[in-house]
């Protein structure tokens, strides 16, 4: 008969249960940072919601570009119930080559129905495309305006 020593059942009891208990803390410290940052997102679009950004909207009625003097003009209305401030120009000549810039008149607010001209220089090429955003609601208060046959169709 060969003398074989093995586990004690005692030890394998302890060490699988030791085992599981070290896999179950790792679970559960992924599982609380995992639902602390997905609370945090779900937070943020809320407030975001909330504040009134579903009903943002800004459209451009008119856009111009003076190549003399390097502006372009948009004149933008707040048609939605959202006050909005903080807005930035982003004109494109290219589908990928485009400049952002912030008007001197960018913190204005405009309310409900507001109409406000909104100008930046140092534009030396004619867009194909001018955007206007307002920061306040960023996804939903920007507008697009096209270039089409020397003016712009927005």
């Amino acid at each position: 008969m060969r003398n074989v020593k093995g586990l004690s059942p005692l030890i394998a009891t302890v060490l699988l249960i030791a085992f599981t208990i070290t896999v179950a803390t790792f679970i559960a410290v992924f599982a609380r940072t995992f639902t602390s940052e997905q609370i945090t997102e779900s937070g943020q679009a809320a407030e975001e919601f909330s504040s009134g950004c579903q009903r943002a909207i800004l459209e451009i009625t008119a856009a111009t570009y003076d190549a003399s003097a390097g502006k372009i003009s948009v004149l933008a209305r707040n048609r939605g119930t959202q006050n909005l401030t903080n807005f930035r120009i982003v004109t494109f000549t290219s589908e990928v080559d485009f400049l952002e810039s912030t008007p001197p008149n960018s913190n204005v607010a405009m309310g409900s129905g507001d109409l406000q001209t909104f100008a930046v220089t140092g534009i030396t090429t004619q867009p194909s495309r001018v955007q206007i955003q307002s920061k306040t609601c960023p996804r939903e208060a920007i507008y697009t305006c096209a270039l089409s046959g020397g003016g712009y169709v927005c």
